[in-house]
């Protein structure tokens, strides 16, 4: 009985050190971001894209949620505060207007990051309660249109069908949040 056991034993430790050793893989599979030789976008070309070729001013904000949302009480929807259809700029608490040398850096993130990767994953989390944007000013200094961003789930919203909407994968939300950061503005939730 006693070789029995110990027969069955050498068994089953001989089968799972195969079966790991067999599981442990050289790096070579692993998945990484390789180059793909994408030529990038120029910034005359990043600027002709709808929104950035009509603003005067460009403007990264941050807001906080509506108190509801942040006590856990139903909401259909969340996103930027609007009053009467526009942004409610009195919500807003961190806004930064970009210079030009600001604007190159954020084109480059929204229209080069995704593109130049062979990987580009984008995680999927269902959760959106955006708390920054991109607004866009026209010549009369007005908010004409803006697009949502959620840095948590890794999503966005643009205002209208008309804007250029950059790819989305997880290596340009996470080079567009340091930008925000670099640049003082909150990109997590507050209870404020």
């Amino acid at each position: 009985m006693k070789d029995y056991f110990m027969k069955g034993l050498a068994t089953i430790l001989f089968l799972t050190f195969t079966v790991i050793s067999y599981g442990q893989d050289t790096a070579s599979n692993e998945l990484k971001p390789t180059p793909t030789g994408f030529v990038k976008y120029s910034l005359n070309k990043r600027l002709s894209f709808f929104p950035f070729t009509s603003a005067k001013q460009i403007k990264l904000v941050s807001f906080h949620l509506q108190d509801d949302a942040i006590k856990g009480q139903q909401r259909r929807s969340y996103s930027i505060p609007l009053l009467n259809g526009k942004v409610d700029l009195s919500k807003l608490t961190d806004v930064v207007e970009l210079n030009s040398s600001q604007i190159d850096s954020l084109t480059d993130i929204l229209y080069n990051d995704c593109s130049k990767w062979t990987l580009i994953e984008q995680s999927k989390v269902m959760c959106y309660m955006p708390r920054n944007a991109i607004v866009f000013y026209n010549q009369k200094n007005e908010p004409f249109e803006y697009i949502e961003i959620c840095f948590e789930c890794l999503g966005f919203k643009t205002s209208s069908n008309e804007i250029i909407s950059p790819d989305k994968c997880d290596i340009m939300f996470k080079e567009l949040q340091l930008l925000f950061e670099r640049y003082g503005l909150s990109t997590k939730m507050s209870n404020k």
